[in-house]
């Protein structure tokens, strides 16, 4: 008896009209690996290219006080310009370390294949954290290089390291966010919850 092709087969799909022919030796299983591959990786790529265009001079500190001075006098209308201008340059930081935070996230999630950290996907992360992290350290290198090479703005090893405390910070939440959880009496019980 043989088996009738649904439309769920991914080979009858493959051969339906208006879809192009996979190339020559090329697997439904490879196209599939390859779509997948893809979707994981599309979004570590694309917030790749959005760090580093934080590197503009677009987003110099001269530019940032513009938006940010005025919303932190209207929070804080008592504050003296030292105090604000320090709060400003606080908010630049916590935003450095966020987005290299987000960063480290997207490169867990392509290499493991999800956030949720379950079974080897955490063992993933463990054996790829040092990984993870030194492409995070590339960027951000290249970040800082980057912003050295601008009249107004400037690269700084503090940055950089400022940069790998927030992506260390989130690849420790990521590994925290299923590590099993420890009752009253020592014994592994429900799991954390994860992202």
């Amino acid at each position: 008896m043989t088996r009738r092709r649904t439309a769920r087969d991914p080979q009858a799909i493959c051969r339906s009209p208006g879809v192009p022919e996979l190339p020559h030796g090329t697997s439904v299983e490879g196209a599939s690996r390859l779509r997948a591959l893809v979707r994981r990786w599309l979004p570590a790529v694309i917030w790749t290219g959005v760090v580093l265009g934080f590197s503009s001079d677009a987003l110099a500190a001269a530019q940032t006080s513009r938006v940010l001075l005025p919303l932190l006098r209207i929070v804080f209308p008592s504050a003296d310009p030292e105090t604000l201008e320090a709060l400003h340059l606080g908010l630049r930081k916590l935003a450095h370390a966020v987005e290299y935070a987000i960063l480290a996230a997207l490169y867990a999630r392509a290499v493991s294949g999800r956030f949720r950290l379950e079974g080897g996907a955490r063992e993933v992360l463990l054996h790829q954290g040092g990984r993870i992290l030194l492409g995070v350290a590339l960027v951000a290198a290249v970040d800082e290089y980057r912003q050295s090479l601008s009249p107004v703005r400037t690269g700084s090893i503090r940055d950089w390291g400022i940069d790998l405390c927030g992506a260390s910070l989130a690849l420790m939440l990521l590994w925290r966010a299923r590590a099993p959880a420890r009752g009253a009496s020592g014994d592994v019980g429900k799991q954390a919850g994860s992202w």
